[in-house]
């Protein structure tokens, strides 16, 4: 009888320790696919965090670009300005020596 219940005694401790066992190694598991997942979410995160900066740098550039292509077109419209009044100017001008021709060659 004591033997029984030793034998009995010993295989409730072997379950206990299989049980125990098989809930440490899916903990571990566990744990081992919760690290990889972060692990995973930390390279998305700086990989994400690298597009971000080179947008922000495009951003940068095109703002850069944008200022230099403002900057651009005022000179071109400010040249335009001056290259159209100089035309009415010549216009005017031209006119004024037609006018003066006429008036003095008589008819």
């Amino acid at each position: 009888k004591q033997w029984y219940q030793r034998r009995v005694r010993e295989n409730e401790i072997v379950t206990d320790i299989d049980l125990e066992r098989n809930r440490i190694l899916k903990h571990s598991s566990s744990f081992s696919t919760g690290q990889k997942h972060l692990r995973d979410l930390e390279r998305n995160k700086q990989y994400l965090q690298r597009q971000l900066e080179e947008l922000e740098a495009q951003v940068r550039w095109n703002d850069n670009e944008r200022t230099e292509l403002d900057s651009e077109r005022r000179d071109l419209e400010r040249e335009l300005k001056m290259n159209e009044e100089a035309v009415t100017h010549a216009h005017n001008r031209l006119n004024r020596t037609m006018r003066q021709e006429e008036s003095r060659t008589p008819p």
